[in-house]
């Protein structure tokens, strides 16, 4: 068996650990993205499975007591579904996913909000003025109750100026909306409000050799290690009398080509 990691969401801060056979062919990863109910794509605008995956050479962090982390910034090398992970990658190596944009659901989100936002037109700027849903829903409130003068809703003209900053504020909403979407802040399965995703057994989990382990980056190990290190001498002040906090925040080495998961086979 042999441990690598997979990087999960496109998230330096997600690279987990799977335990497999080192015979396995490198196309048994894409097993991962179809076992765990989780959505494993950086973007709702992504498709859900990879189309491959990187293993990534870049040499890598050492930290002060030896442990070998990853360095984000690096070489890539692309890899070949049908090779076995153990003839091409170092126990505890990083796979990336290479994730390919899905443009259906891009222009989908896009024509719904652009729809969504010129259906709020003021009604003197619109080619199709009361269609908003706010006053389709005023008209049918007024279809219901038209004999009650007190419940009645009365149409009232509104300021020019007043309609378009309501409308500056609709274009605000619908951006901040494709934003979050665009950065991942929002990133469902599916906008299908019925669908359902596979279910998790322990069989499943087995079956992809999820460990739950993940391989935390150089900036949280140093956070880490710069909280423990100020706890054990009893305070930032002592710390600092010590001379301790010298040297924290640049703590660990980050390694040259050649060394670490760049060190050539032979």
């Amino acid at each position: 068996l042999i441990d690598i990691y997979v990087r999960l969401n496109g998230d330096i801060e997600k690279d987990y650990c799977f335990c497999l056979p080192r015979d396995s062919p490198i196309a048994v990863l894409h097993n991962i993205f179809v076992a765990l109910p989780l959505v494993l794509s950086p973007t709702f605008f992504y498709y859900r499975k990879p189309a491959g995956f990187h293993l990534s050479t870049a040499p890598g962090f050492v930290t002060t007591e030896g442990a070998l982390l990853f360095n984000h910034k690096g070489k890539l090398t692309l890899m070949d579904d049908t090779k076995r992970i153990g003839d091409v990658a170092r126990e505890g190596q990083l796979f990336v996913p290479i994730f390919k944009h899905n443009l259906r659901r891009w222009f989908t989100v896009v024509f719904v909000l652009l729809f969504w936002l010129y259906t709020d037109l003021p009604d003197w700027a619109s080619p199709t003025p009361g269609i908003s849903i706010f006053a389709i829903a005023a008209r049918i409130y007024e279809h219901f109750v038209p004999s009650d003068p007190e419940l009645a809703l009365e149409s009232q003209s509104t300021d020019g100026v007043v309609d378009f900053i309501f409308f500056l504020f609709h274009v605000i909403k619908v951006v901040v909306i494709f934003l979050i979407f665009f950065f991942g802040g929002y990133n469902p399965s599916s906008l299908n409000p019925f669908h359902e995703g596979p279910e998790v057994t322990a069989d499943n989990l087995r079956s992809i050799g999820w460990t739950g382990a993940r391989r935390i980056s150089p900036d949280e190990w140093r956070e880490e290690n710069r909280t423990r290190r100020i706890d054990e001498v009893g305070g930032a002040v002592k710390a600092y009398e010590k001379g301790i906090l010298m040297g924290l925040s640049s703590a660990g080495i980050y390694l040259q080509p050649g060394e670490g998961w760049d060190t050539p086979w032979d």
